[in-house]
């Protein structure tokens, strides 16, 4: 009886220290994976933060070539600027103004020019929430109307921001250029607002930096 009674408080022990040793595995295996989890959650939030800080800069640059931009030669390798079409303005007898040769956009192709065209379409989503204004077709409405003398103690209006280069950006030149004037409209103050800035910190809200964005959604 008393070998029998040992032998069962030697397996009585023997389950209990199991058990011991499976619950110190499993709170270390625990403690490794809270510790693999801290040091994911740490190099996220170092990522994001030397993102948030680092420079982000806007060259103004010649136009790329063809050869970088993998387009073929041929119709895309067409200037924009033609001779026969600024010939074909000026002899019609109502088109209000005089074409002329742009040297700035002079070496530019067609497939060139394009590339710096940025402005996406806007979503039919977004655009159900903006408000929209009626007026009557009798409304009366000035023969001429110069925003810059109208606001003339704002100098930001008609005032072009600096070269965008190849940088398909003009989405937030417009933007910024457009919320400086509306400031100094209603609020009779000048500001200076940074492209970078906006090219830099709105991301995908925004669209895709210097490969086109939505100029509406620079707004918020």
């Amino acid at each position: 009886m008393s070998r029998i009674r040992g032998k069962g408080r030697s397996s009585k022990q023997a389950a209990r220290e199991s058990r011991q040793l499976k619950r110190v595995v499993k709170s270390k295996k625990m403690g490794s994976t809270q510790q693999q989890q801290q040091q994911l959650l740490l190099q996220l939030f170092l990522f994001f933060l030397l993102s948030a800080v680092a420079p982000q800069v806007v060259r103004a640059v010649k136009p790329i070539p063809n050869s970088i931009l993998g387009v073929e030669e041929g119709d895309n390798s067409i200037g924009i600027i033609q001779k026969d079409i600024i010939e074909v303005v000026n002899k019609h007898p109502n088109a209000g103004w005089t074409a002329a040769h742009n040297p700035y956009f002079a070496n530019y192709t067609i497939a060139q020019f394009k590339r710096i065209l940025g402005v996406k379409p806007t979503p039919k989503s977004v655009l159900t929430d903006v408000p929209a204004k009626t007026y009557s077709r009798s409304l009366k409405l000035p023969k001429e109307f110069d925003a810059r003398s109208k606001w003339s103690q704002c100098s930001t209006i008609g005032n072009i921001l600096v070269d965008q280069g190849h940088c398909g950006s003009c989405w937030a030149f417009g933007a910024v250029e457009c919320l400086q004037d509306r400031f100094c409209i209603h609020m009779n103050m000048s500001i200076s607002l940074s492209v970078n800035d906006l090219l830099a910190c709105c991301g995908f809200m925004c669209g895709d930096g210097c490969d086109g964005g939505y100029p509406i959604m620079a707004w918020p």
